[in-house]
């Protein structure tokens, strides 16, 4: 009789870890609390609008590609990948405006026209973002999991020049202001740090490799919506035999006196048995509340010392009337970035003057609104849940303020063309997703041990318990929360192949 794997939460790292667990021939069952698979990537349609709701671009397309390939399939045959050029548009309150670019040359000049240096910063800078990448990626994006002892993999000596670059106790903001001039140059790059839900001015230089795997391997979009890749991740799941129990709730998961699963107990009594048990959710709301057996307390508090991420105040946003000025993926910036992160963590209350993101898929892909007409994903970076602050009785009047700010920004008389609009609020991720307090990628990245202080994804203290998602390794971001499940999947094979 094969294996029994249970995967708590249909995510995309659950959903990566079904896939390749189901194709190597365990019978794997997802149970996911919602109606619908996707975790964070949801989607929302009204009035002939249609919004991704969470990840809005694909980084890193080829770890997609790898996924598909290494259970026998073709990505392209599950969906249409569409590169978005340029990758983004900046706006500044002081009226000058910035576009990144995927191409280098292309971003050499954008960057020189302002830095007024025929290039030479920029390609400096990204000399060194591109040597973060090549040692990181080979020592821990893409080392197999539980080999400490291969930490430097053959073939990676000759990059260990790239290593200061790695062990810096610069900050992102401080490496940045070394590198570049232009206040507007600095701005953008410092914006990298919020992809993972930090802030520049206390993320580790480290971290500036963000800015080499947008514009190195540029940003994508999926035709018919950034939703498709959780439809493509369910069906390939399915396709190998991997069972979905939806509108399921887990209650608990059973771990016997010796520490080890023994399954999970369903709201309302049911047992799934089961060898494996992945957690494809936020690991500290794993220990707090699907965890109970004694002596869990250690690891619950060493979780809770460290700061979490930012969450995101979301609207959505339907529009009858097409603002030209908006390409697919835009930035309003605030007048003071570092005051704006002083709110978010050290205030800890939603940023008075924010940076604005506002997304217009519509643009690259028509499917998704009316002619003439704009479906507005909106974003501001916000503290996770607060107790001196209520999303309850607030959501509404800042979703207000937010609109009032992009209209005397540059987007005139927005409220007077709103058809449709829906509002999501820290509390939102926190009761949809049971993130903790609504941080939407765990811990933030805020020390160099960060790196190494991510919640692994084999439990330490609980056999036969892994974890998939973006709070743990290696971090948020859809590439990456592929590769947790990958990782997990892989565990998970090794270790029930030696018991």
């Amino acid at each position: 009789m094969s294996r029994q794997i249970v995967i708590i939460g249909a995510g995309l790292g659950g959903m990566a870890c079904a896939a390749r667990l189901g194709h190597a021939g365990y019978q794997v069952k997802v149970v996911e609390k919602n109606a619908q698979t996707g975790g964070k990537m949801g989607i929302w349609k009204a009035e002939g609008f249609s919004w991704d709701t969470g990840p809005s671009v694909l980084t890193m397309p080829f770890i997609l590609r790898h996924h598909f390939q290494d259970v026998q399939c073709d990505v392209d045959d599950y969906l249409e990948m569409i590169q978005i050029e340029p990758t983004c548009h900046y706006l500044f309150p002081d009226g000058h405006s910035m576009h990144t670019w995927s191409n280098p040359a292309t971003m050499t000049i954008e960057v020189a026209r302002r830095e007024n240096d025929r290039g030479r910063r920029f390609k400096k800078f990204w000399h060194y973002s591109k040597g973060i990448y090549e040692l990181s990626a080979d020592a821990f994006l893409f080392k197999t999991p539980g080999r400490t002892a291969r930490l430097l993999p053959s073939g990676i000596l000759g990059k260990l020049r790239h290593l200061p670059k790695v062990l810096t106790l610069s900050t992102m903001a401080s490496k940045i202001r070394r590198s570049f001039k232009d206040p507007h140059v600095r701005q953008v790059f410092n914006r990298f740090a919020t992809y993972n839900g930090s802030s520049p001015y206390k993320t580790p230089a480290t971290f500036n490799v963000i800015a080499y795997t947008e514009m190195g391997f540029g940003a994508w979009y999926v035709k018919g919506g950034m939703y498709r890749i959780a439809a493509a991740m369910e069906r390939l799941a399915r396709e190998k035999n991997v069972e979905f129990m939806l509108n399921t709730e887990v209650e608990e998961i059973v771990v016997n006196p010796r520490r080890r699963v023994e399954g999970v107990r369903l709201k309302g009594g049911e047992m799934l048995q089961a060898d494996a048990v992945v957690v494809n959710g936020d690991v500290i709301d794993a220990w707090t509340s699907l965890l109970k057996f004694p002596g869990k307390e250690s690891t619950e508090r060493r979780l809770a010392r460290r700061p979490l991420s930012s969450s995101g105040f979301i609207i959505l946003l339907g529009v009858n009337k097409s603002y030209q000025k908006l390409d697919h993926h835009n930035v309003f910036f605030s007048k003071d970035y570092r005051k704006e992160f002083n709110e978010i963590f050290k205030a800890k209350v939603p940023p008075s003057d924010p940076t604005i993101y506002v997304s217009v898929s519509a643009r690259s892909d028509p499917t998704q609104a009316p002619q003439g007409k704009d479906n507005m994903f909106i974003l501001v970076n916000t503290p996770p849940v607060q107790p001196n602050f209520s999303w309850s009785s607030e959501k509404e009047k800042y979703a207000s303020f937010i609109i009032d700010q992009l209209e005397n920004r540059a987007l005139f008389e927005l409220s007077k063309h709103i058809a449709c609009r829906r509002i999501f609020s820290p509390l939102d991720f926190a009761d949809r997703y049971y993130a903790h307090r609504g941080s939407i990628y765990g811990h933030a990245s805020h020390s160099l041990l960060s790196i190494f202080k991510r919640p692994k994804n084999r439990s330490r203290r609980v056999k036969g318990l892994y974890f998939a998602g973006g709070s743990v390794q290696p971090g948020g971001g859809i590439p990456l929360v592929l590769l947790s499940g990958k990782n997990a999947a892989i565990c998970i094979q090794h270790d029930l192949l030696r018991s």
